[in-house]
């Protein structure tokens, strides 16, 4: 789908699941930047299968670039080789300027029409609402586009397995909640038995 939506191009590292953590998948993803001169790496917050929040942070780390997390909208600007990024806080939106090259995790709300510019769109350009679909002249392009296909190896990276779940525990068990029967009862409890009022 990516192909369909624009990408010149697509990646592969092909390696057996059971060799993946996050760690190996970090520095595959490292490697593959490094070999291709990137400027910019854009990453779900979260992993398909374990919803770490891990892996767009370690790639910044080993690559030693600047990094935001969570952003729900980027504008880039060309000239002074930055991204400019807003992130949904509690308190509102935060936004930050960060210099190329660099790495972003996004949230959901990147998929709206108006959350990526790059500058070559028009201001009042009138974007449709939604997410953005990949055409029909892009699904049918997609199929003629190169797509590579590096093992670990190839990239210098060891296989997983340097992670290992230790132990696995359930939360201690709490006790049991007190029902009460009014708005009175309950000022009168949290005032006299739990002290909080």
């Amino acid at each position: 789908q990516f192909l369909a939506m624009g990408a010149d191009r697509g990646i592969v590292v092909d390696a057996e699941e059971d060799s993946l953590d996050t760690i190996a998948v970090s520095k595959a993803i490292a490697a593959v930047f490094k070999k291709e001169g990137a400027d910019l790496l854009i990453a779900g917050k979260l992993s398909q299968d374990l919803e770490g929040n891990q892996v767009a942070q370690r790639v910044a780390g080993l690559l030693g670039v600047p990094q935001a997390c969570f952003a729900a909208n980027l504008a880039w600007d060309r000239a002074g080789k930055s991204l400019t990024v807003g992130r949904e806080v509690d308190d509102g939106v935060e936004v930050k300027k960060i210099p190329l090259p660099a790495v972003v995790s996004v949230d959901l709300r990147i998929v709206l029409p108006k959350s990526v510019q790059k500058g070559a769109t028009s201001p009042d350009h009138a974007y449709n609402e939604g997410p953005r679909l990949a055409s029909l002249r892009g699904i049918t392009m997609a199929k003629r586009k190169k797509v590579d296909v590096f093992t670990l190896a190839a990239l210098g990276v060891a296989s997983g397995g340097s992670e290992q779940d230790v132990a696995v525990a359930a939360p201690p068990a709490r006790k049991a909640g007190q029902m009460v029967g009014s708005v009175e009862e309950l000022v009168e409890k949290l005032t006299k038995e739990a002290k909080v009022i």
